[in-house]
């Protein structure tokens, strides 16, 4: 996988990628929105490339701070607090809404992420997460050689998984929708790449390794999405635990 900073430099790569991830985001965003208004102060956690916050901008020109463990030299139009993925550099009860973009599955500890989402939102504030999980148990090779590639360590974890990450943290399921991502044809990766690389001007060979190694990582992510889904979770945090009736 590319560094962001040479993703920066290789400025074709860059602008798909910024239309992909805008492409995402906006299916994501009309999901968030109406639990935001202009007043609010909304805290982006794993900002990344900032194309989730600028659309949510756009749509409530609410105050929004971002937070990530490192600079993406993608998130170029808003400041970025840099943070130890741990602990937030905030005082308890900050922010109407926190929302996350589908970084929290790369967090070490999950529970004590979510955990630090909560407690910097406001009483009966919102929290907004964003996460892959598999809707179909896929090979075990495939989780290795992603974990592998991108260095980190994602496990086969299903939608069960995240709602009782939420039950947990006592936070209540307020709003929760899912959705399928849609793999590429084998033939779409292949013109997808050949189109990146040829853009560059390079000798045969170079471009042959080049587009070789870009459609093995392609395939690579392509095979992971036949068995994904995503789920946008939205929560809130309650500020007295209600006893159940039965």
């Amino acid at each position: 996988m590319l560094p962001f900073y040479l993703i920066n430099k290789f400025l074709p790569l860059k602008r798909k990628l910024q239309s992909l991830y805008l492409h995402r985001a906006g299916q994501i965003v009309p999901h968030l929105t109406p639990f935001i208004t202009k007043s609010d102060r909304v805290l982006d956690l794993g900002c990344g490339t900032g194309s989730i916050i600028k659309l949510i901008k756009i749509s409530t020109h609410c105050q929004a701070t971002l937070v990530d463990v490192q600079y993406n030299a993608m998130c170029d139009q808003y400041p970025v607090l840099i943070y130890d993925g741990q602990k937030l550099p905030f005082d308890d009860n900050v922010f109407d809404l926190v929302m996350s973009g589908g970084s929290t599955a790369f967090i070490n500890n999950i529970p004590q992420a979510i955990k630090e989402y909560a407690r910097v939102t406001k009483p009966w504030g919102f929290i907004g997460d964003v996460n892959f999980f598999y809707h179909t148990l896929p090979p075990k090779k495939l989780i290795s050689d992603l974990n592998n590639m991108m260095n980190i360590n994602i496990q086969p974890w299903d939608e069960t998984y995240w709602l009782q990450q939420y039950q947990k943290a006592d936070l209540e399921m307020y709003y929760h929708t899912i959705g399928k991502t849609n793999p590429a044809s084998d033939e779409q990766v292949i013109e997808y790449c050949r189109k990146l690389i040829d853009q560059k001007d390079w000798n045969f060979e170079v471009r042959k390794v080049a587009l070789d190694r870009l459609v093995e990582i392609m395939n690579l992510f392509n095979e992971n999405h036949r068995y994904l889904s995503y789920g946008v979770f939205i929560t809130r945090k309650q500020m007295v635990k209600h006893d159940t009736l039965f």
